[in-house]
């Protein structure tokens, strides 16, 4: 996604912001200030709302052409308006949760500024170490090591173990395909009973979906959710959250094959320097990351709060969101695999494992 493209997003996310501050604030009369957000809502749905609804291409890869953290930043975005379009929504008497539907939509909000402003660099830049002799750079190495992989099981899990509490029965469903939630979505058969909002949150969600879907390798779907069934059932025995995800991502592995590389004679010490910097510039990103995978996150609790109240009329919302929560819990799963180097089929980062094979080959 350019910069550019980022930059419309974050305006017409902090447009239906200002709109939904609006109708709660009761800055003007409650019927215009409906129609005003729903104005700025199909705004979005029309720059942002287009599902290319094409699943994976004919090798198992995802289609879309979007970067990880772009889809998921769009998807936020979407999710988060959807919320606040059902809240705003005067049938279904869903009024009530306005607030947390808006205050939601500010935290995502705060991240697209952030990311767009223009002090704040795109890439992470590698930080500049001279360690004092060879002895001290492979400390230094061991160190970054240690401190990346406690992020990447801390955050990471803690995320995971966030998601699945949220809606634990969404594991069963891990194996559906985006074909299979498309159509169960139904999104072409919306009769007029939906209001004009509840068609916005449906496509919204619908767009979203297609996001995180098209980010995802097939063939790897099989994989997360033997790992994410291992999690789940040993976080229902209240096993510590982190030390359960470093398990299931096999980081005691890459642990020990750093300390064996560590140990190597005739290492160079600018090589080890270097990868240290890596490292921590690594762990920085994967927590930029995780922290949009939480934005994703926090809009579908707020979003799955209004599920039930759909149901009557709307199964497919709460099978979106069920969907969804599972696609996310996926794609946290992909994201560290891909920053420990093993085998999300991502290819995001050099991880760390390749990072200390390059210092100490």
């Amino acid at each position: 996604m350019s910069i550019a493209t980022l930059t419309t997003l974050a305006e017409s996310t902090d447009a239906v912001l200002t709109a939904g501050n609006k109708l709660r604030g009761r800055q003007a009369d409650a019927d215009y200030a409906v129609e005003l957000l729903t104005r700025r809502l199909e705004d979005c749905l029309d720059r942002f709302g287009q599902t290319r609804m094409q699943g994976f291409d004919g090798t198992g890869e995802p289609a879309a052409v979007d970067s990880v953290e772009d889809s998921l930043t769009i998807a936020a975005s979407q999710l988060s308006m959807a919320a606040v379009a059902l809240a705003a929504d005067n049938d279904g008497d869903m009024g009530a949760g306005l607030d947390a539907a808006l205050d939601d939509l500010t935290v995502t909000n705060a991240t697209l500024q952030q990311l767009t402003a223009p002090s704040v660099a795109q890439g992470f830049e590698t930080s500049i170490v001279r360690s004092a002799d060879t002895p001290a750079a492979v400390k230094g190495l061991r160190a970054a090591t240690e401190a990346t992989l406690e992020r990447v099981a801390t955050d990471g899990g803690e995320l995971c173990d966030r998601v699945i509490r949220t809606l634990p029965e969404v594991l069963p469903a891990i194996s559906n395909t985006w074909e299979a939630i498309k159509k169960a979505l139904n999104l072409e058969v919306l009769g007029e009973y939906f209001s004009r909002l509840a068609r916005i949150a449906l496509r919204l969600v619908a767009a979203a979906l297609d996001r995180l879907a098209t980010l995802i390798p097939s063939g790897f779907i099989d994989a997360a959710r033997d790992r994410l069934r291992m999690l789940a059932d040993r976080l229902a025995e209240n096993e510590p959250t982190v030390a359960v995800f470093a398990s299931i991502l096999g980081i005691a592995v890459v642990e020990r094959d750093t300390v064996v590389r560590l140990a190597r004679e005739g290492l160079d010490k600018s090589k080890l320097d270097r990868a240290t910097g890596q490292l921590t510039a690594l762990g920085e990103q994967y927590g930029r990351y995780i922290g949009i995978a939480s934005n994703v996150a926090g809009a579908l609790k707020v979003l799955h709060s209004f599920s039930g109240l759909l149901v009557p009329v709307a199964p497919q919302l709460a099978v979106a969101t069920a969907s969804a929560h599972v696609l996310i819990l996926v794609t946290v799963v992909a994201i560290s695999l891909d920053f420990l180097d093993a085998g999300s089929q991502f290819g995001i980062v050099r991880g760390v494992r390749l990072t200390v094979e390059d210092a100490t080959g």
